[in-house]
């Protein structure tokens, strides 16, 4: 096999790895991921369930999100290339930075989905998978909206079913996660630990669930955008120094 053909876009992605490698950021990151997301994700959607039903501020309290997620993903990405470790404080500077980007990609990558499932349901899913990396790719290589949904589409170019295979096991995880919040709720409550419940419960399971599906999320995607170029561009030591 050539070298050529190593990097083409028949390599595929290893889901393991990415499995793998997303499981390890969140036990070594979890402190520093966990800083970022109090007040830019469990804050506002707490605020945001307390608040009366309006849209304005339901639309209000959801503009810190990419925050994190640039944060998140520059965490995720320096953790796997072996690049200098990047803080808490480091990396939330760098994602407000980049906040009006990363919102735009966000929301360029919605309208996308959003017309490839009114379409078609398929053409919708994969549409989705193809530009799910390109916040990573906002804060890996420094580019601007275009540029960074251009290079995630032809990142996952030939590896989009593999990446909705990995989205369907993030999702299982998510419910796995829910469920297990919600067997241990019960049995505290069965076991008479009111006091240990409530206080919990008051800032809101929806909050709490919420922000540990897009720490989930937001590393998972990070972890497949670097495992996407292992696959298609070389080893992840040489991924970290093209950038450095």
């Amino acid at each position: 096999m050539t070298a050529a053909s190593l990097t083409s876009d028949e390599a595929r992605l290893d889901i393991g790895w990415v499995i793998s490698a997303t499981l390890r950021v969140l036990r070594t990151r979890a402190g520093d991921l966990i800083l970022v997301a109090l007040p830019f994700l469990w804050l506002p959607s707490v605020i945001s369930g307390f608040a009366p039903d309006n849209r304005a501020v339901t639309l209000l309290m959801n503009l810190p999100g990419p925050v994190f997620t640039g944060a998140g993903s520059l965490i995720t990405y320096q953790t796997l290339t072996g690049a200098l470790p990047v803080a808490a404080g480091e990396a939330t500077r760098a994602g407000a930075s980049r906040f009006g980007t990363l919102w735009l990609v966000a929301l360029g990558s919605g309208i996308l989905l959003v017309i490839g499932l009114i379409l078609l349901i398929v053409p919708g899913i994969l549409a989705g998978v193809g530009f799910c990396t390109a916040s990573a790719v906002v804060m890996a290589e420094n580019k601007n909206t275009v540029p960074a949904m251009e290079r995630a589409w032809r990142l996952s170019r030939g590896q989009r079913w593999r990446l909705v295979g990995l989205t369907g096991l993030l999702l299982v995880a998510s419910l796995g996660a829910l469920l297990l919040g919600a067997i241990g709720f019960a049995i505290l409550g069965a076991m008479g630990a009111k006091a240990a419940v409530d206080p919990v419960a008051n800032l809101g399971f929806g909050p709490i669930f919420e922000t540990v599906i897009a720490m989930l999320t937001t590393v998972g995607t990070a972890a497949a955008y670097v495992g996407l170029r292992k696959a298609k561009e070389g080893r992840s030591e040489e991924i970290a120094r093209t950038f450095e």
